[in-house]
């Protein structure tokens, strides 16, 4: 197939769509239409492979540190700047671990996992805070937390924690 001349943004429209060239704009390399089966066009590491982490923080600089740090530590991350963008997401990932800030715009880190759970999800979830108390604490264990982190941390804490809570640890 020979490709007209024209700038990508006018071109993409009139190739055709095939789940092919769907994820080739997404930087994988498919052989099936299912995202189990696709290539990080990057890492080269089939996406399936690695565990999905969704991070929810409404700080843009911290969220994409983490997000940098967290696919550092070979994990597929999708961050979100407001608990609402993240629980709209019909197609989002059904995570292997949440991260998600304490004090946001419109509902807060305990609320995200109250709703999480609602739907059915049961997974490990890490709470970082900048206003740690006992009482925030205390409500975000008996919610399911299974770590409070008081900012700022570690970066190489945050790699470890996760990598512990989903049973993953590897060298690094």
């Amino acid at each position: 197939m020979t490709l007209p001349k024209k700038p990508v943004m006018t071109l993409l429209p009139t190739l055709p769509r095939s789940n092919t060239y769907v994820a080739a704009l997404q930087g994988l390399i498919c052989r099936r239409p299912d995202k189990e089966h696709c290539m990080d066009a990057v890492s080269g590491t089939l996406r399936g492979e690695r565990p999905q982490i969704v991070v929810v923080e409404d700080d843009s600089a911290v969220r994409r540190s983490l997000q940098l740090l967290l696919q550092g530590g070979d994990f597929d991350v999708r961050a979100y700047g407001t608990p609402a963008s993240f629980l709209a997401d019909a197609n989002g990932p059904s995570p292997d671990c949440l991260i998600t800030d304490y004090r946001m715009d419109g509902m807060d880190g305990i609320a995200v996992l109250d709703q999480l759970r609602d739907r059915g999800w049961s997974g490990p979830a890490v709470l970082m805070t900048a206003f740690n108390s006992a009482d925030i604490e205390r409500a975000a264990r008996e919610k399911g937390f299974a770590v409070v982190l008081e900012k700022p941390f570690r970066d190489r804490s945050m790699v470890k924690i996760v990598k512990d809570l989903i049973g993953t640890s590897r060298e690094h």
